[in-house]
């Protein structure tokens, strides 16, 4: 049987990590300060 991604999903995949490399990643130092704050201030 064959379990190889299909060029579709690669390109997906591809897609998403692009994504995530460019909007995610660099923001969860930012929500973790946020976080952090509201922790501090009781909001949660």
């Amino acid at each position: 049987m064959k379990f190889d991604f299909s060029r579709k999903v690669l390109a997906l995949r591809t897609k998403l990590l692009k994504f995530m490399d460019k909007h995610v990643y660099p923001n969860e130092a930012h929500l973790e300060a946020e976080l952090s704050a509201n922790a501090k201030t009781g909001c949660f």
